[in-house]
């Protein structure tokens, strides 16, 4: 018998025994004094009455312990039935636990209907176990996308470098090139492995006024040309003047670089992508609109996970590593805002951010 159950079990019993002892007491007493002044009213003879007093004693402590076994039995196998029945969940808990601690991942298809706080633990370990199960997953096929992202591209650099070298291919400008928009994505999904392990760890950063035009003027000129050499229409509403959100400035830059660097990639050419910002006498909105090929519904909810990436296949041709949009979230989260993304396939994305509005002076970029 387990621990629990057994001082469940001990529990039931004592109380059970000592209500029974305290009754049987309190009938006795009374019994026999009631009893006592009936026979005084009844006659004189104190010998009669000591007598009858002394069997009716007898009789009564002979039923009350007859009474007391059978109620302790009967406790016994109410408490053990009882017991069990309480403590099968939390074993049942602590096993799923164990579990996921070794690594295994369990779903519970039959939830039960029940509403208690045992419920509600089991379906709360039986969700993080789901959760943690598709981390797992993601981890495990970002880990094959990266293998594959490297090693096809690093064959055919060694086959380049190889042929160059043996003069089977002149060294031209072209040749180089290619050579490099190579190396430029290695780096990049280097540095965002990197954003993601640093972002993993609390960041305990600054939060100061900055101004977030300036902050998104910066980013629209890192990925200008970018947009500009891909034949998008790119069209910047008025940004508004002096006006300010607290977070960390490199930070809040990242994000912007982040969502016009999704915008274009998934933006045909001659199609547009658009951003404006919105002031409110609470909160700053900024919106990055395009008209791109979209998300489908049924990935929206995971967009913003750790590792998540839509289509595959997608991916490897854009060379995304599903970290972009979780760490933007976790900064624009970290300055107390909010980050939405809206999709349709076929038709385009909607991401805003949503941060408080403060009143301070400006903050400059390095």
């Amino acid at each position: 018998m387990k621990p629990l159950q057994s001082r469940l079990l001990i529990s039931f019993l004592a109380i059970t025994l000592s209500m029974t002892v305290m009754n049987a007491i309190v009938i006795r007493i009374v019994a026999t004094n009631h009893f006592r002044s009936f026979l005084n009213g009844q006659t004189r003879h104190t010998e009669i009455i000591t007598m009858l007093v002394r069997h009716l004693t007898i009789a009564l402590s002979q039923t009350l312990i007859s009474m007391a076994i059978v109620i302790v039995i009967l406790t016994f196998a109410i408490s053990w039935w009882l017991s069990k029945r309480l403590t099968y969940p939390l074993r049942t808990l602590i096993e799923q636990a164990e579990a996921l601690a070794k690594g295994h991942f369990f779903h519970n298809s039959n939830p039960s209907n029940s509403h208690n706080e045992i419920t509600y633990l089991s379906s709360t370990l039986n969700h993080m176990s789901q959760q943690l199960a598709q981390q797992a997953n993601l981890r495990e096929r970002l880990i094959q996308d990266i293998s594959h992202e490297l090693r096809t591209p690093l064959t055919a650099l060694k086959a380049s470098l190889a042929a160059i070298i043996d003069g089977v291919w002149m060294p031209t400008p072209e040749r180089f090139a290619l050579l490099m928009a190579e190396v430029t994505r290695f780096e990049k999904m280097v540095l965002d492995l990197e954003r993601s392990m640093i972002q993993t760890q609390p960041t305990m950063r600054a939060k100061v006024p900055v101004n977030i035009s300036n902050c998104l003027h910066l980013a629209i000129e890192h990925v200008k040309a970018i947009i500009e050499e891909k034949k998008i229409i790119f069209h910047v509403g008025i940004l508004p003047v002096d006006q300010y959100v607290l977070t960390d400035a490199d930070q809040l830059l990242q994000v912007f670089v982040n969502l016009l660097d999704n915008a274009y990639k998934y933006t045909l050419p001659h199609h547009s992508i658009e951003v404006k910002v919105e002031v409110t006498s609470r909160d700053i909105k900024t919106t990055i609109r395009d008209t791109g090929i979209g998300i489908p519904m049924k990935d929206l909810p995971y967009i913003c996970e750790r590792f998540y990436r839509v289509e595959s296949s997608r991916d490897r041709k854009t060379g995304g590593t599903g970290l972009g949009l979780a760490i933007a979230k976790e900064i624009i989260i970290d300055s107390n805002g909010s980050l939405q993304i809206e999709s349709q396939l076929g038709i385009g994305t909607i991401a805003t951010v949503i941060l408080p509005k403060v009143l301070s002076t400006f903050v400059s970029f390095s």
